[in-house]
């Protein structure tokens, strides 16, 4: 009864107080529904109420950058802003129309993977590759995009290059984080990853790895990576090691299955960590992430198996992901953020992106019991977290490359013979793939292979 009247009290006194004042408020305040019948019977027992977990979700949101709402909206769903935390953007070449899938979905804020390969200099700054393409990007979704960054090598090359190159792939990171600053200003790069450990066969704090963390401390990075259930005493050491680095991790159905208690132990007890739950790992139908193996096996054709498996196991799929992540929200709803991972190009497709968003939505709804847990996952638990877009803090000169036309394969073959790369060979050692781009660039054409 207490519970009742101080929530009647507390109601009645917000009301008095939003009608004595004619400005809007600078922080963006959770609002709890009203639940009919006594609290205690609807309040579920592993959350704990909102005032015992936080004092308050107060984020202040930018006035440059105020929240927009989505012009695609669902019945029944979550229908509110979104914070993406595991944007997979790479290079990818269609800006406009990736900007226009965020702006129709409510995308308000995203953390960005790019990828940047090499140092930065005045004649590689151009708009299509590497800091150029992240920095002509923040500027056209003004106020929205924290960058991070990785080199765009994939994960099984990685672990051979950790195993028997370690300063070669520590440098990879270091080569971009001392030469970045004088284009943009420190603060612009805010993270490393996605780091694909999860492909790794060393351990998660293996002394090779520690070296990229304590690269990313120095620099006040954070860090963003994939580990595996059978790894997670290994994470338990690394933000134990590196509590002033945050830590945003996400993981494979089947790993967030083996591990989930000791993964609800790790967000719980440290302030450092943060889970994403990806549309990508949403959308998983018998036994595989979806987005993912269709693009494998499917080419061409992924867009359509993708698009017609979702629709047509809408419910089983959606019932399934709230199965799968619920006792994590509901035991740790303050440090669980959503994001898409939407990787293979195939993704950026509206229709395909729209429907990540929908089954998301929808999810979000399912997955939480109250308006106020929806707005912490959706965006709040992100944005007080990793913190609205940033912008350079420097005038930038990024060379428009839009007017470039596609290079002939055979003219960089002649050209750029003298950096070692034959053909398409996927065995190219990192400086060698480097020269290369560097090379494309003085000829002032776009590498073809990058536009597929």
């Amino acid at each position: 009864m207490k519970k009742v009247m101080f929530l009647i009290f507390f109601i009645a006194t917000f009301l008095l107080y939003g009608c004595a004042t004619q400005e809007l408020p600078k922080t963006i305040e959770p609002v709890i529904e009203t639940i009919p019948g006594p609290v205690q019977e609807t309040q579920p027992e592993e959350v704990k109420p909102v005032e015992e977990v936080k004092e308050e979700l107060k984020i202040e949101t930018p006035a440059e950058k105020e929240l927009f709402e989505p012009s695609l909206t669902y019945p029944g769903a979550y229908n509110g802003p979104l914070y993406a935390t595991s944007e997979q953007i790479g290079n990818y070449p269609n800006k406009e129309e990736y900007i226009g899938n965020l702006e129709k979905n409510g995308v308000n804020f995203l953390v960005g993977m790019f990828t940047i390969f090499g140092g930065t200099t005045d004649e590689t700054f151009v708009s299509h590759s590497n800091l150029g393409y992240v920095v002509d990007f923040t500027s056209r979704y003004s106020g929205g995009v924290v960058p991070y960054f990785g080199s765009g090598i994939g994960g099984e090359e990685l672990d051979s290059l950790v195993k028997t190159q370690g300063n070669v792939w520590v440098s990879m990171y270091s080569d971009v984080l001392n030469s970045y600053e004088p284009f943009v200003g420190e603060e612009f790069i805010q993270g490393l990853g996605e780091i694909e450990t999860q492909e790794w066969s060393v351990r998660h704090n293996d002394p090779t790895i520690l070296k990229a963390i304590d690269l990313a401390q120095a620099n006040n990075k954070d860090i963003m990576f994939h580990p595996v259930a059978s790894k997670l005493d290994d994470v338990k050491d690394l933000i134990e090691k590196y509590p002033e680095t945050t830590f945003l991790i996400h993981m494979y159905r089947e790993d967030v299955k083996n591990g989930q208690q000791k993964l609800i132990d790790l967000l719980k007890n440290h302030d450092n960590l943060y889970f994403s739950i990806d549309a990508a790992h949403i959308a998983y139908y018998d036994g595989n992430d979806i987005l993912y193996s269709y693009y494998d096996q499917y080419g061409d054709e992924a867009k359509i198996q993708f698009v017609s498996t979702v629709n047509n196991n809408y419910d089983s799929i959606l019932n399934s992901a709230v199965s799968a992540y619920k006792p994590i929200v509901k035991a740790a709803p303050y440090k669980v953020v959503w994001g898409t991972e939407a990787g293979p190009d195939y993704s950026f497709d509206p229709e395909v992106y729209n429907l990540l968003i929908k089954i998301s939505r929808d999810f979000i709804a399912k997955v939480t019991e109250y308006t106020v847990q929806q707005e912490a996952l959706a965006y709040k638990n992100a944005l007080e977290a990793f913190g609205p877009g940033v912008k350079p803090s420097k005038e930038t000169n990024v060379i428009n490359t839009d007017s470039w036309p596609l290079c002939e394969l055979s003219e960089i073959d002649k050209t750029c013979e003298y950096c070692g790369v034959v053909g398409e060979d996927e065995d190219v050692p990192p400086e060698a793939e480097l020269c290369e781009n560097q090379c494309i660039l003085k000829m002032k054409c776009k590498d073809p292979l990058d536009n597929e």
